[in-house]
């Protein structure tokens, strides 16, 4: 039987600055991202008709709710496609954990489905569809590391810097994230330029001068909501991570390390601590080239 395997990375926010909010209930936004080593897995087999969504995670939806099953509608009717898909997701990034594990699925989908039906790759056409499915998932189309603009779907891209060795822990609660930004007061004067200082060092693959640059605006909202956010950093810096911030609108924190070695020893010490915690690092590789 036919069948295509495709991974679906996590992403990481290591600037996210809120710009203003747009007429249209949204915001615009400023953020730098990159890809992480840590991915779901999707199985695509086929079906005689429909769209079929499965998960291996209890609380996953497996119906339209599921920007999976979104995304395999969306490009079905895009390239006027009647046969029926199977898609089977091995879950292993935390669900509404601010790492964008839905938007990569549905990346990740959108990849996927060229090659089970084999049609020629066309970024611009699957950009398109990316927006209509959420602002993190025309970036994550290609993933590596990239400037978003407008609500993050407008992108340029930024030399990746991967082999950046990072602790991820998740606290095991979700985080509306329309309720972190309903509960966002933007200041009226400007701040740091987090952007402008963040690119140099990104240029540079320098992993000291790229902790010393991380900023989430949103991460202030969420503390406050969840106090349990800011121990953790405190925790991952105590630990040893030479820099910590919480990614997205949370709760998720990551902390840069300053070796696999050093990863490990933390690992050991902090997995029993937290419902998820995992050593990763980031990636340069596109949905596309982990194809299989």
């Amino acid at each position: 039987m036919k069948h295509t395997a495709v991974n679906a990375p996590a992403k990481i926010n290591l600037v996210l600055e809120i710009v203003r909010r747009r007429p249209d209930g949204y915001h615009d936004i400023r953020t730098v991202m990159h890809t992480l080593e840590l991915s779901d897995t999707l199985l695509f087999t086929p079906r005689q008709e429909g769209v079929l969504v499965s998960c291996d995670t209890p609380g996953v939806p497996a119906n339209a709710d599921n920007l999976a099953a979104r995304a395999a509608e969306l490009f079905r009717e895009a390239y006027g496609l009647k046969s029926g898909v199977h898609i089977h997701i091995q879950k292993r990034i935390p669900v509404a954990a601010g790492l964008g594990g839905g938007s990569s699925d549905a990346a990740a989908t959108l990849m996927g489905l060229c090659r089970f039906w084999n049609i020629p790759v066309n970024y611009r056409r699957l950009h398109a569809l990316a927006r209509q499915l959420g602002s993190d998932v025309p970036f994550l189309l290609k993933g590596g590391c990239a400037l978003g603009t407008g609500k993050g779907d407008r992108l340029f891209p930024w030399p990746a810097v991967p082999g950046l060795w990072m602790l991820v822990i998740n606290p095991g609660f979700a985080v509306p994230t329309p309720l972190v930004y309903k509960n966002l007061k933007l200041p009226l004067t400007s701040k740091k330029n987090y952007i402008n200082l963040l690119r140099p060092a990104i240029l540079k693959k320098n992993p000291e001068k790229i902790g010393q640059y991380l900023y989430n605006q949103l991460e202030t909202v969420t503390l406050k909501m969840h106090p349990e956010v800011g121990r953790i950093k405190e925790v991952l810096l105590a630990h040893g991570a030479t820099a910590a911030l919480m990614s997205g609108s949370g709760p998720t924190v990551f902390g840069i390390v300053p070796s696999p070695e050093a990863g490990q020893q933390m690992l050991r010490k902090l997995s029993g601590r937290y419902p998820f915690v995992c050593l990763t690092r980031t990636i340069g590789q596109s949905i596309r080239k982990n194809l299989r």
